[in-house]
């Protein structure tokens, strides 16, 4: 089901702030050039569009950065082509095709890739679905500024928005792709996908839920939680921090004292294993929330989208928290 279809493809028609595509001013011709062959898009002009860029990005000696977003701009045309294409009737064979062949510009938008993603996971193909909105996240990153100095405190109402719901695809289709998933790495080969701290953060806290599986009713990594566990010491490796607070979340089945007492186990048993088998030396706080912080709460979209068992499962998680503003429930 898709549940941020409206909002998606209404965003898709409109021209964003960060769509232009080039970011330096030894393309400014090229760039009038483009731009202008843009404005009047049709399949059969990609050829021709490709060759232009290749041409004139070398003649006017334009950057990688430059080469890279001049593609990103032809698949955000291509996607919105597409998209217009689906609302005025075209068949839904038709329509993805339109939206592979964007995607194989190399240089996606997160508006196509969390589009694709949804068109997967509707056909069943839960890891690629897992994958495509893991990218999604990255280039959503990158193209506010997250990356850099910026926080989602610094964008206006309705980008944040978009990169809440990004961030909430891509946990939820991660956590429901049934194996583990592989963090999507960001252009420059630092951790993206669920690890992208630049898409998370706000002025006050990073709090990333991560899909960190237990068995039933105990404390025992599942196979594929164990993975998780070991991207997150990775994750944690690289970034050189030396304090975070690690909250373990239940879904609702059972008493208030009882999940609030598991989340605190099984938080515990994630701490350990970062000291003692993944190589964290800095301070860990281990909290539970139990059942008190479903996924999503606020979001009614978001439980039209998903089965209850679906629901409960995004809840069963463990969520990394930087600064230590979890909510915390008492047994």
């Amino acid at each position: 089901m898709h549940w941020v279809s409206k909002s998606i493809l209404g965003l898709a028609l409109a021209v964003l702030p960060a769509s232009a595509a080039y970011a330096s001013s030894e393309c400014d011709a090229l760039e009038r050039t483009y731009l202008a062959a843009l404005e009047d898009f049709s399949p059969d002009k990609v050829p021709a569009l490709r060759q232009m860029l290749v041409r004139g990005a070398t003649k006017e000696r334009c950057t990688t950065i430059d080469f890279y977003a001049a593609f990103r701009s032809l698949a955000l045309v291509y996607y919105k082509y597409a998209v217009a294409q689906q609302q005025a009737g075209l068949d839904k064979s038709e329509y993805r095709r339109l939206l592979n062949q964007a995607n194989e510009l190399g240089a996606s938008p997160w508006q196509l890739l969390i589009t694709l993603a949804q068109e997967m996971r509707e056909d069943g193909k839960l890891e690629e679905a897992a994958i495509l909105a893991q990218k999604a996240v990255n280039d959503i990153s990158e193209v506010y500024g997250l990356d850099g100095e910026k926080t989602l405190d610094d964008l206006g109402e309705t980008e944040k928005g978009y990169v809440e719901q990004v961030m909430a695809i891509s946990y939820a289709y991660t956590a429901l792709a049934g194996k583990h998933v592989q963090p999507q790495r960001t252009r420059s080969d630092g951790f993206g996908g669920l690890f992208n701290v630049g898409a998370s953060r706000n002025a006050s806290a990073v709090q990333m839920p991560l899909p960190i599986t237990f068995e039933y009713d105990s404390d025992v990594l599942t196979d594929d939680g164990d993975k998780y566990v070991e991207d997150l010491g990775a994750f944690l490796k690289s970034t050189g921090l030396t304090e975070i607070t690690i909250v373990g979340h239940t879904d609702p089945i059972g008493s208030d004292g009882y999940n609030c007492a598991l989340g605190l186990k099984r938080a515990r048993k994630v701490a350990q294993i970062l000291r003692d088998e993944k190589g964290f030396s800095g301070t860990i706080s281990a909290r539970s929330a139990g059942e008190i912080a479903p996924i999503n709460k606020d979001n009614p979209d978001y439980y039209d989208a998903f089965s209850e068992d679906e629901i409960h499962q995004l809840s069963r998680r463990v969520v990394l928290d930087l600064y230590g503003d979890s909510e915390e429930c008492v047994e």
